[in-house]
């Protein structure tokens, strides 16, 4: 490390920091990455935690990148996320040091006591979710509101403390970069039907998406932002993140369709289609019995623009 890396970096711990009286201090077992490295099923969001863009941001980088989440973790992998030949026993540690990135391009690295909050989960998202609360609660996320830093939400348990911010941060934090923003619905106009012809936008959403999953990049999508009664349709939540994992063409009937691969954190119901005696389509709900394809709906590419708002890109 240069001088330079050395006066760009900052030091904090979880000393000071009340995680609350739902804070377990649950003991953390086995190995860091519990198949080699970090993946995209590793993550399954309980259904009272709130921090879906969290969630969401872990799955898709573990899916495109998973060395920049190894890369985090200082003491036992090097920048690239390369094994280090001198790390120490982590399941004999009893600290954990996580490297996140700030606003102003330094690094700053985070001592936790390797216990988690949450009773579940491999120890590498359990230990990334309680670094990201000393992490907002030391004030580097920009994006939290002074008001709710300074109140008790932020220190009263981990789906609290968590919530309320945004992807893009979360990107920052792991990656060093801000994410840019794609929508995925042009302002006026009326969306076609699943399963129908695509207009110039949906075909350019598509390449678009395509072009960046081909090139390494992290996605994740805004489902669209509705009222508390129309939460749930058919295997998708909304006002919920999702990770984009892929895209893809597919010939049924002798025409081309394509298709967006999302996964949602909770990692359970997914959305598929059905296609009945008229060659009609419909979507129904399965929950798969492989644990790999939980959660994981191709939606075609007009059903997918029906559902989501915005994609955050890194």
């Amino acid at each position: 490390m240069t001088m330079g890396e050395k006066d760009s970096e900052i030091c904090v711990d979880d000393k000071k920091i009340s995680y609350g009286i739902f804070h377990r201090k649950t003991k953390i077992n086995g190995k860091l990455f519990p198949e080699g490295k970090p993946k995209a099923s590793d993550i399954r969001q309980g259904y009272t935690d709130l921090d879906c863009y969290l969630l969401a941001v872990l799955s898709s980088i573990a899916h495109k990148s998973p060395e920049k989440i190894m890369a985090c973790f200082v003491e036992y992998y090097d920048e690239h996320g390369k094994e280090k030949s001198s790390a120490p026993d982590f399941e004999k540690a009893k600290d954990v040091k996580i490297r996140f990135f700030t606003e102003d391009n330094k690094k700053v690295i985070i001592k936790i006591n390797k216990t988690a909050i949450r009773g579940k989960g491999v120890p590498w998202v359990r230990l990334i979710e309680k670094a990201i609360l000393v992490y907002r609660a030391k004030g580097y996320d920009s994006d939290v509101d002074e008001s709710y830093r300074k109140s008790k939400k932020l220190k009263s348990r981990l789906i609290d403390g968590t919530k309320g911010s945004n992807l893009s941060t979360v990107m920052l934090a792991i990656t060093g970069r801000r994410s840019q923003t794609i929508a995925v619905r042009s302002s006026g106009g009326k969306i076609p039907k699943k399963f129908t012809t695509y207009n110039e936008k949906a075909e350019e959403l598509f390449r678009n998406i395509k072009s960046s999953l081909d090139s390494g990049k992290s996605m994740v999508a805004n489902a669209k932002d509705t009222s508390l009664f129309k939460i749930y349709r058919k295997g998708l939540f909304m006002r919920h993140c999702y990770s984009i994992i892929g895209a893809h063409t597919k010939i049924i009937g002798g025409k081309e369709y394509k298709f967006i691969v999302v996964r949602n954190p909770y990692a359970n119901r997914v959305r598929k289609y059905s296609q009945d005696k008229k060659g009609k389509f419909h979507s129904k709900v399965s929950i798969p019995k492989n644990m790999y394809e939980k959660g994981i709906s191709s939606l075609e590419l007009n059903d997918f623009i029906k559902n989501f708002e915005d994609i955050e890109c890194v």
